[in-house]
């Protein structure tokens, strides 16, 4: 999709506060676990307001949700104790 509302200076600095964000997120996770946990690159896209419900609905019943990622990381760490 391309977003003339933004500029690639724009959505740079975009990617760069998630990308923190995310590094911030998993660096406290790993703490609290003890254990050290990988993380991918998130991707995001602008979306117009009114198409939010269906990108929820498809985030919630697709496989590699995030919520499934941690429920089977927790899993592989308590497999491990």
């Amino acid at each position: 999709m391309t977003n003339a509302r933004y500029t690639d200076l724009q959505l740079d600095a975009l990617r760069e506060l998630a990308n923190i964000g995310s590094g911030t997120a998993g660096t406290a996770l790993s703490s609290l676990l003890g254990s050290p946990i990988e993380l991918s690159v998130p991707s995001a896209s602008a979306v117009l307001l009114s198409a939010c419900p269906m990108r929820l609905i498809r985030l919630v019943i697709t496989p590699l949700h995030p919520r499934d990622q941690l429920q089977h990381l927790f899993n592989r760490i308590q497999a491990q104790r």
